[in-house]
């Protein structure tokens, strides 16, 4: 019997860690930054057609009761800073992670770190909205560097409520397309990928550079200005980003193969 076929809107509960997962179509999208956006970095372009298989994506940022539970089984290390209160409430998003914990965690639950374009298409979509929710942006839809920020960035118009970062979930108004919540603000997000320029050749199924010195994070955090949770955002800086880092305001979600590809 062939499983039935999966649609947009479609989630399950994987078992392994009680995260609920939401299915993402295979489709074709435009990667990168389209040349008439103001903000968009150098590293950001050009923007480049990604044809991608189907997956299921993390409705949210692992948590620390879920991490925490991984650790328990001998499937992961402690995070750096899981003696913090600050930043280890069970529903907060887990960090002072490095880029292999993360991988050691996805791979226990039965997933794996999404790649770059899987993450940005499950931020984006086939319409390239600048935010997840679209291209307007809209303070209120996520946690970043508001009033309760001392960047000199900040924009004191708004206030998300939180000085560093949120409950998972916390803003259901900035869901993705496919349903991801937090794909904008509250903690960055490890991806598969090593920093390298973007390619203006036709990929399928992309995992970018062989080889580096860092790892690309995504989505912005508490921190970061506006420009810096647009889907298209990459943080590719330095070896700042090592991927032995485990820093308090980067964390991850996983992603799922379709079961029988």
């Amino acid at each position: 019997v062939m499983p039935e076929q999966n649609s947009l809107g479609d989630n399950q509960v994987r078992a392994s860690d009680g995260m609920t997962v939401f299915f993402v179509p295979a489709g074709i999208f435009d990667m990168g930054a389209a040349e008439d956006d103001p903000d968009a970095a150098d590293d950001e372009m050009p923007q480049h057609t990604v044809t991608l298989d189907a997956f299921w994506v993390d409705q949210t940022e692992v948590t620390n009761a879920q991490y925490a539970f991984c650790v328990e089984q001998d499937g992961c290390r402690k995070s750096l800073i899981a003696g913090n209160p600050s930043y280890n409430g069970s529903k907060l998003p887990v960090t002072g992670v490095s880029w292999q914990d993360a991988f050691d965690y996805c791979d226990w639950a039965g997933g794996r770190i999404p790649t770059e374009a899987e993450w940005e298409y499950a931020s984006k979509g086939k319409d390239n909205s600048i935010y997840p929710w679209g291209n307007e942006f809209n303070g209120n839809f996520l946690n970043f560097c508001d009033v309760n920020c001392d960047e000199e960035w900040a924009d004191t118009t708004i206030d998300d409520g939180y000085t560093e970062s949120a409950p998972v979930g916390s803003f259901l108004d900035g869901a993705s397309w496919v349903g991801a919540l937090d794909m904008a603000g509250n903690v960055w997000e490890w991806v598969w990928d090593w920093c390298g320029a973007y390619s203006a050749n036709l990929q399928t199924n992309p995992h970018g550079s062989q080889s580096g010195n860092c790892k690309i994070i995504r989505g912005g955090a508490w921190a970061s200005p506006q420009a810096g949770v647009r889907t298209t955002y990459r943080m590719i800086g330095s070896a700042e980003i090592s991927p032995t880092i485990r820093h308090p305001n980067i964390g991850f979600r996983c992603v799922m193969d379709v079961d029988g590809e």
